[in-house]
């Protein structure tokens, strides 16, 4: 139910929009193409399989030569298979191609063609079947070979794909953290601190509230401002804060790395960003101070 006018949500009204507009210059014009044309699938098809592979096909021996329903007597001098040459697995198919002629790159494995030609068969009391899941070796009279090193290969491949998936699944966190540098000048420089100024984005992926937890991990003394208390982050939600840090100019040796590690309170998970302190040349500053302790001392 809607509660606003599309002018509020212009980017999901413009994502609707466009992508009802493809569905339906697909459905209304493009159709087979996009199976034909743009869909991978069958060239993927035409380079995996061999001619053991189960496939749909037409078993040619039992229906060739095609003839009329009255001609399937074997006694008959003009006997014909049980092809009786309908067209009815041509008309379902939404590719538009003839199964009969052979397995075709635009086969999409649909199944619509058996289904037409067992109903014909079924209602001509002959057996089901003249188009089928088989391998092009039985259709031609062959035995199939299952075992062979193509299917080895395949079940291997999809064994290490298997393990793969389940460590990425694994490692899946429930929430994520991005840290960005605030909009201006990288660093600054007063008279007693070398500054840097960040907002982190915290994301909670579960549908319950999260409370995180940020610390810095780093070897160099600093002063930080923001973060410093639980943050709250509703079911789904964000929260973005900023950070400050603060780094004594006698602490200060140089651009140096810490890390940004945010934790639940309940220490189920802990995610961490590496993140780099910039500021001027060290000596620079050295030298900066050095000459404002000298002027002092003259002064005095």
């Amino acid at each position: 139910m809607m509660h606003e006018q599309p002018t509020a949500h212009w980017g999901a009204f413009g994502f609707v929009f466009i992508f009802a507009g493809l569905l339906y210059f697909n459905f209304a014009w493009f159709r087979e193409q996009l199976c034909i044309v743009i869909c991978p699938y069958g060239r993927l098809q035409s380079a995996l399989i061999d001619d053991n592979s189960l496939v749909i096909g037409y078993d040619a021996r039992r229906g060739e030569p095609r003839g009329k329903p009255h001609q399937s007597d074997s006694t008959s001098p003009s006997h014909s298979g049980d092809c009786v040459d309908c067209f009815r697995c041509v008309h379902v198919c939404p590719t538009g191609i003839d199964i009969r002629q052979g397995l075709q790159m635009e086969c999409i494995g649909c199944t619509a063609c058996i289904d037409a030609c067992d109903d014909v068969m079924t209602r001509l009391h002959r057996p089901r079947g003249l188009i089928r899941y088989d391998s092009q070796t039985r259709f031609a009279g062959g035995t199939t070979r299952w075992l062979r090193p193509r299917t080895a290969l395949y079940g291997v491949l999809l064994l290490v794909g298997a393990i793969v998936s389940g460590w990425a699944l694994s490692t899946i966190k429930p929430a994520t953290i991005g840290v960005t540098r605030i909009t201006g000048a990288p660093y600054f420089v007063d008279a007693h601190n070398v500054r840097n100024q960040f907002l982190v984005r915290l994301l909670n992926k579960r549908s319950v509230p999260v409370d995180f937890t940020v610390r810095i991990d780093s070897l160099v003394p600093h002063q930080r401002t923001g973060l410093t208390e639980p943050v709250t982050v509703v079911p789904l939600g964000e929260e973005v804060r900023p950070l400050v840090l603060q780094v004594p100019r006698g602490d200060y040796a140089g651009p140096f790395k810490f890390r940004i590690v945010v934790s639940d309170a309940a220490g189920s998970f802990t995610l961490d960003r590496e993140v780099e302190f910039l500021g001027p040349d060290a000596a620079l500053l050295r030298e900066e101070m050095e000459e404002k302790s000298r002027e002092q001392s003259a002064a005095h």
